[in-house]
């Protein structure tokens, strides 16, 4: 039986978008994304985008996008036939990896063949995560072949003409694994394989070489990239101690996920030249970061309590009065909800690659969690009286879910934030010499950027 175009209009394929669309809304706290109309509607586009957290940069780029976009997707994942079956509807085409076994290489031919049809038939762009695996660092990683075998097949049908563009896209987490984090994603200006196809023609390695430097360094742009490997860590310290000064010195007024990254992108370039031209100054900055990261690891705190020397005793108040008040609903959301989020929670904390955590956890809550409302609901149903109550406590489910999340989440930094201002009261030597430190790593990196 011919197998359907995956492209082609789907009732299942909206239904089911909508709703996981829904639920990555409540999954983030924040998203944002910029340029989504630097995606060509009339042209046959593939779009590249980096690789940093399994499924959820499909769906970060789906909703970014707003396109019905076709993904490669590695095809150990579809081991399963009733997996490979969803995903099949959520338009995602396995493809094969030397890891997968030799003589599975071969169905590549069919996979690149039908990812190049989808591209010609301009309804769908394809996604592709040009690295060809995940990873846990933030920098862009080699990009594999795939992409532009598939470029350069479908350019022949316009030749040295204009056709195929590819679009590079850059995807950012404040967090990868934890709920509630914020997402940032981005698109590039097209690149016009056209301009390499005629080379292609005469030398298609050198062309697709050409093409891939390209298309890399393009990316670059649109996402964090820190290629140092000695001083990483301090790179990413540095991200949370110095990218207000940063945009203080850019002009930035907005604190937004798009400026933050801009500051970050600045940062890094300016201490990367440092790093080049002067190596031998940037291990004092790296031993400071270390024992600042150490020692405020040991405190359990995080750098952003570390930003003020003590915090306005007024807000602390007034902030655990609100908290008091609105404990009731905490612990209605607590008991409605603790069961399930702990089973995602722990099965989630088992998984071994961590870039798979969130995955495992989005996946498990959208199946679980209606079950369980639907659950309470029945008994509900059973046990209680007007029929108004019932379907009221469907409706506050979800909500009080987030608002006792949001609670236990305030609740900690409360904790902290107290225990920060006690500590600074009672001239703790320990706290005192972090804040030095502090004070130290950000001055340094503004002398050595400014030089």
């Amino acid at each position: 039986m011919k197998k359907k175009n995956i492209d082609r209009f789907s009732i299942r394929y909206i239904i089911s978008r909508n709703y996981v669309m829904l639920c990555h809304r409540l999954f983030y706290r924040r998203m944002q994304s910029k340029f989504r109309s630097r995606i060509p509607n009339d042209r046959p586009v593939l779009i590249a985008a980096n690789h940093q957290n399994a499924l959820m940069d499909a769906m970060a780029s789906v909703r970014s996008s707003g396109r019905a976009l076709v993904f490669l997707t590695r095809a150990d994942v579809f081991n399963n036939k009733f997996i490979a079956g969803m995903f099949r509807i959520f338009k995602m085409i396995p493809v094969y990896r030397i890891r997968d076994g030799a003589s599975e290489l071969g169905k590549n031919e069919d996979v690149f063949n039908e990812s190049m049809q989808v591209v010609l038939r301009k309804k769908s762009p394809v996604t592709i995560y040009a690295e060809g695996n995940h990873g846990d660092k933030r920098r862009l990683r080699p990009l594999v072949k795939g992409i532009f075998r598939i470029a350069f097949q479908a350019q022949e049908s316009y030749d040295e003409k204009p056709g195929v563009v590819i679009v590079p896209s850059g995807i950012d987490y404040s967090d990868y694994t934890n709920f509630r984090s914020k997402l940032f994603v981005q698109y590039g200006e097209p690149i016009e394989v056209c301009e390499y196809y005629a080379e292609f023609k005469e030398n298609s390695a050198r062309a697709i070489n050409k093409l891939r430097t390209r298309l890399s360094e393009e990316m670059k742009k649109y996402i964090i990239h820190i290629s140092s490997e000695e001083h990483y860590d301090t790179y990413m310290l540095l991200r949370q101690t110095y990218n207000p000064r940063m945009r203080e010195r850019l002009g930035f007024r907005k604190r937004d996920q798009y400026h933050r990254l801009l500051a970050d992108q600045h940062m890094i370039r300016e201490l990367s030249k440092v790093e080049e031209a002067h190596p031998e100054k940037m291990p004092l900055l790296t031993e400071l970061a270390k024992e600042y990261q150490t020692g405020v690891k040991k405190f359990g705190m995080r750098d952003w309590v570390f930003r003020k020397k003590r915090h306005s005793i007024w807000f602390l108040l007034l902030a655990d009065l609100g908290m008091l008040i609105m404990l009731p609903v905490y612990l209605y959301g607590l008991i409605t909800h603790i069961l399930i989020y702990m089973t995602c929670q722990k099965v989630s904390s088992n998984i071994k690659d961590s870039q798979f955590q969130s995955t495992v956890k989005f996946v498990l809550g959208i199946i679980l969690f209606p079950l369980w409302y639907l659950l309470l609901f029945i008994l509900v149903m059973i046990f209680t009286d007007p029929t108004w109550i019932k379907w009221a406590f469907l409706a506050s489910l979800p909500v009080t879910g987030l608002l006792a999340h949001t609670w236990f989440i305030w609740f900690k930094k409360m904790g902290t934030l107290w225990r920060y201002q006690f500590m600074t009261l009672a001239k703790n030597k320990k706290l005192a010499r972090l804040k030095e430190l502090r004070k130290q790593i950000i001055e340094m990196t503004e002398s050595l950027i400014s030089d």
